[in-house]
């Protein structure tokens, strides 16, 4: 297997989130903030315009959505593109982006590109089922439809 794709780079930062519980933290951090009405009546009467926040943290999204607000996404690098894509619609094709923790540039061969798919794709797995879940049983919780886009 390519040295880019060793057992350990994303299989670390799985167990460094697990181990430090911080999915669930992030996730009732979330909860925690979306059920202080106290809190969004002090937001709503800021008058704010819009909600700027990093994708890695996507309760600002669900934050912004309560009080009616437009977002905007930012990310510091791209360690999960396919955050971007979930979250808020934009494309991102492991034909040519790199994908999270790989060695990868935007000039791959054909082997590498196709490596970088399983990569992005192993990624967004992890990504989904042991972050985003969460996220999605806060909107569940919450008995309010927002819309990701």
């Amino acid at each position: 297997m390519s040295g880019a794709l060793k057992a350990g780079g994303t299989g670390r930062m799985l167990n460094t989130a697990k181990s430090f519980g911080i999915s669930e933290f992030f996730a009732g951090e979330c909860d925690s903030a979306l059920s202080d009405n106290d809190m969004m009546e002090r937001l709503r009467s800021a008058k704010f315009d819009i909600v700027v926040g990093d994708i890695l943290y996507p309760c600002f999204i669900l934050i912004a959505q309560k009080l009616n607000l437009r977002y905007v996404n930012v990310m510091n690098g791209i360690i999960m593109p396919m955050a971007h894509s979930r979250l808020a619609g934009i494309p991102s094709n492991p034909a040519y982006i790199p994908g999270a923790l790989t060695k990868f540039t935007d000039d791959m061969s054909v082997l590498q590109r196709c490596l970088n798919v399983f990569a992005y794709g192993l990624n967004a797995f992890l990504y989904d089922n042991f972050f985003l879940r969460l996220i999605c049983s806060i909107v569940s919780k919450q008995s309010t439809e927002f819309d990701w886009r």
